[in-house]
């Protein structure tokens, strides 16, 4: 709240608040019929010059309106702009939120950047709520490690189904992203098929 208070304030003007909103609808109408094609293309096996045809009258009405707000971006249409960036740090007071749910149970969500380095054990360490310590010891990690499969199911082709099952395979065990301690970690495993 205290940020959306600031973001007016800041913005000094109604007017620059508009553009901050032209420029996000505008952006996310350009972005969806780019999406729609896609979908006409793999989903509803639309032929391509139709699935162009249809994109492009689309486009071509959505490319104005951007065209038309873009200009606004100096006077507040840079916010949709910058907000869509990801974070690559989080500050050391918004790393964690902690909830107390009740009966002893505690919801507890870690925020990071897309440039830090993800350390749980580290982070519990450092929360300090009364009757919430983490004993490196004593400390058992819940996984959820889903097995894609690719099926002849429709939809996605077959060879990105099997090329994206490859990367799955090859992607980084969660243990090690979140530099687990291997002997306190129970993966729950399940079978996905794509």
């Amino acid at each position: 709240m205290l940020a959306t208070v600031t973001l007016v304030v800041a913005f000094g003007r109604s007017t620059n608040l508009a553009a901050a909103y032209g420029v996000a609808v505008v952006s996310t109408m350009v972005i969806t019929t780019i999406l729609a094609y896609v979908v006409a293309r793999e989903r509803f096996h639309w032929r391509r010059s139709t699935a162009i045809g249809v994109t492009v009258l689309f486009l071509g009405a959505d490319l104005a309106f951007f065209g038309a707000t873009i200009v606004k971006v100096p006077h507040g249409g840079w916010l949709p702009l910058v907000v869509t960036e990801e974070q690559p740090h989080v500050a050391e007071a918004e790393r964690v939120e902690v909830t107390d749910l009740g009966l002893g149970f505690f919801r507890i969500i870690l925020h990071f950047g897309f440039m830090e380095s993800v350390h749980v054990p580290r982070e519990l360490r450092r929360i300090s709520v009364p009757g919430l310590d983490f004993p490196p010891a004593e400390t058992t990690y819940f996984l959820g490690k889903e097995t894609v499969l690719a099926t002849q199911r429709p939809g996605m082709a077959l060879w990105r189904e099997r090329l994206f099952v490859l990367m799955a395979r090859n992607a980084r065990a969660a243990t090690v992203f979140f530099h687990l301690p291997p002997n306190h970690v129970f993966e729950l495993g399940s079978q996905v098929e794509i």
